[in-house]
């Protein structure tokens, strides 16, 4: 149980939401791709099935019209040492997708329209440095053929900054779905970007599990989150008031 409450001079509303924390495990159990992530050994814990399931949910909500459709490509940044959320994107969608991390184990998974670059990506500053980052990168990341890039950062430590000044204008239209942990990106403050919507997912089994979803260029579709709180996101609730349970 789940127990917030709002209070005025005149009234207290007390609301209790049922969390299933178990909601991305059965979901991801669901997917007709899950034999093919677990012999791929994908996922070392639970806790990263739900983080990526929990992205995996943000892009299918945010994309839920091109996901028949090969307009959309896939950045699957600082993804650690497998391509766990491009993995899941492409066994769902006919989409592209590279996955770029210098940790990354392997590069021959023989997985359909997936592309795995083990090669090294700045690091944000203020944290603690990294042997495998590095300062500045050139242009390393290749470009997809896609009208909307999508960026996933999944606890990323990779300088997003230098990445956006990189993807920006490959695409009419770069979302990015962070899921933040160590220091926070402020996309929308430090680089122009819309903020679409930010909202705690507690089905993510990790403290760190504010996910955010920004946007450079013309939006082309209404977001449509489905969670217990989207009604009163719609009628004009801030972003930070929705909530996934």
């Amino acid at each position: 149980m789940k127990i917030t409450h709002q209070e005025s001079n005149e009234e207290l509303i007390i609301n209790i939401s049922k969390i299933r924390p178990s909601r991305y495990i059965d979901e991801y159990f669901k997917m007709r791709c899950m034999g093919d992530l677990q012999a791929h050994q994908m996922y070392p814990c639970a806790k990263e099935v739900t983080e990526s399931v929990g992205c995996w949910h943000a892009v299918r909500n945010i994309l839920r019209d091109r996901l028949k459709s090969p307009t959309v490509a896939v950045y699957d940044i600082a993804c650690g040492t497998t391509p766990r959320n491009a993995a899941i994107a492409v066994h769902m969608t006919p989409w592209q997708a590279v996955a770029i991390d210098p940790l990354l184990r392997r590069i021959d998974y023989s997985i359909r329209n997936l592309t795995c670059l083990p090669i090294a990506l700045p690091q944000m500053q203020g944290l603690e440095k990294h042997k495998d980052y590095i300062n500045r990168v050139e242009r390393i990341i290749p470009k997809l053929d896609a009208e909307i890039g999508i960026v996933l950062a999944v606890h990323s430590h990779c300088d997003l900054y230098t990445i956006l000044d990189q993807l920006e204008d490959y695409h009419k239209t770069l979302y990015f779905v962070a899921i933040e942990c160590c220091i926070s990106l402020d996309l929308h403050i430090n680089r122009g970007a819309e903020e679409v919507v930010s909202y705690q997912d507690h089905n993510i089994w990790s403290p760190h599990r504010t996910v955010t979803i920004y946007r450079v260029g013309p939006a082309h579709t209404i977001i449509d989150i489905h969670n217990s709180a989207a009604d009163n996101w719609s009628k004009g609730a801030t972003a930070t008031q929705v909530a996934i349970y």
